[in-house]
């Protein structure tokens, strides 16, 4: 995996706050590898486990939770009440209504969202 030394330099100042952090490209630019990585250095700054959630909105497995409501309750169900909780959305563009999930998220304390997509709908929201 080719370490995005770069991007990941760019995001490090904004990462632990409640800005939302937007990564768009065109497809197999490496944003999901970019998001990976964004992973394992939380993990590496003692980030548990549990306190990450990642989507990959492409996984067919999850398909549910293209519903915004769906994605919604799941999401609010794993918030850790006392600690931060990291929202890592990969093409968050294949849910329906995904800015209304992002910014209700956003405006609940102790979130740190990061989100990737693929089109201009992902700024247009």
């Amino acid at each position: 995996m080719l370490k995005r030394t770069f991007y990941l330099d760019q995001i490090k100042p904004f990462m632990h706050t409640n800005l939302i952090k937007i990564i768009v490209g065109i497809r197999r630019a490496g944003k999901s590898t970019l998001l990976k990585q964004i992973i394992e250095l939380l993990k590496e700054e003692g980030v548990a486990e549990n306190e990450i959630i990642y989507l990959n909105f492409e996984d067919y497995s999850i398909k549910q939770y293209k519903d915004d409501s769906l994605l919604y309750e799941y999401l609010v169900s794993k918030l850790n009440k006392n600690k931060k909780t990291y929202i890592l959305l990969d093409e968050i563009q294949e849910v329906n209504n995904f800015e209304k999930v992002v910014n209700s998220l956003n405006a609940t304390e102790n979130v740190d969202i990061y989100i990737t997509g693929s089109n201009s709908k992902i700024l247009s929201g």
